[in-house]
């Protein structure tokens, strides 16, 4: 299922740092359900099922625009307090959107996470820009 965040849960997971570049991989309860669940964010925003549809779910935001999938999802009801990170190296089996892409192009992504990389210092000179497939 693709679901769309609400402002509370968008709030919340802006606050976590992401498994990767636009993306986050977390597990949470949805109100109603007891059991927690693990989710692809993508763009704090946009929720994808880690499930055994997640590959037909992804299939659907390469097809259709960002935007129009935005649109079209069903509200997630997350529980915030339940909300939390998954490490991306937990989840080597499974292909992400950017990855489908590099695999595409014969491009080779690094097997880590955003937040298990060593933090580098800027020398003060370079500057940086940040590109998203997104349409924000």
């Amino acid at each position: 299922m693709i679901y769309r965040a609400s402002s509370i849960s968008t709030k919340v997971l802006l606050s976590l740092p992401e498994s990767g570049m636009g993306y986050q991989i977390i597990e949470s309860r949805i109100i109603g359900i007891d059991v927690k669940r693990k989710f692809v964010v993508y763009n704090c925003e946009l929720l994808v099922d880690l499930d055994k549809d997640f590959e037909t779910n992804k299939r659907i935001l390469l097809e259709k625009s960002y935007k129009s999938t935005l649109n079209l999802a069903k509200l997630w009801y997350g529980i915030s307090n339940s909300i939390h990170l998954i490490p991306r190296k937990d989840f080597t089996e499974i292909r992400y959107l950017s990855e489908d892409k590099q695999r595409i192009n014969k491009r080779r992504s690094g097997v880590m996470g955003a937040i298990e990389n060593p933090k580098e210092k800027a020398d003060g000179k370079e500057g940086f820009v940040r590109i998203s497939a997104y349409e924000k």
